[in-house]
């Protein structure tokens, strides 16, 4: 019985010491061949920035633009009214400054409505965007801001187009005396 645990015991031995190590080896060989190569560190693109982009965010930017362009045109002069030809790009009818301060207020007040009807327009389109489930009307729901949030801007910066020449008229008003009637040559 000694005999063969001294036999067990021997080739346990020699088990540990000759075929141990050997087979310690091999797995880490192994290991490191297999080792599967770390991914690739993703770099973020602009593309990937705005899909994270929250309704929030981008009702930033806009007033950002907005409170910029209105410093901006703070700025320009009072006389650097823009032409009639840029005016009527989005106001149609609208081809001419107005030539009375009666005519200025009028069109002061519509442009006012307007973008008040614009403005809630986009609120309800910002609601319908956060409320989006896929990604397409998502999309689509962005164009359309980007195209009612350059409306707007039209809307604002004719409004103020509007406004600095009601200022003028109501200068030249102060300026000018009023004419008495001219005679008439009947007689």
């Amino acid at each position: 019985m000694n005999r063969i645990r001294l036999l067990v015991s021997g080739t346990l031995a020699l088990f540990v010491f000759v075929l141990a190590p050997a087979g310690a080896q091999q797995p880490s060989q192994l290991s490191q061949a297999e080792k599967p190569k770390p991914a690739a560190k993703r770099v973020w693109s602009n593309d990937d920035l705005e899909s994270v982009r929250k309704p929030w965010d981008e009702f930033a930017d806009q007033k950002r633009a907005a409170d910029e362009a209105a410093r901006v045109a703070a700025q320009a002069p009072a006389k650097a009214a823009p032409a009639p030809v840029a005016e009527s790009k989005t106001a149609g009818t609208d081809a001419f400054l107005p030539k009375t301060v009666d005519e200025a207020e009028n069109r002061i007040a519509e442009k006012r409505e307007e973008i008040q009807f614009q403005m809630e327009s986009i609120d309800r389109t910002r609601e319908e965007y956060s409320k989006a489930s896929s990604d397409q009307s998502r999309e689509a729901l962005k164009k359309k801001l980007g195209s009612m949030t350059t409306d707007l801007d039209e809307a604002i910066a004719e409004l103020k187009a509007l406004d600095r020449r009601l200022h003028e008229l109501k200068a030249k008003t102060r300026e000018q005396p009023p004419q008495p009637p001219a005679p008439s040559s009947g007689s």
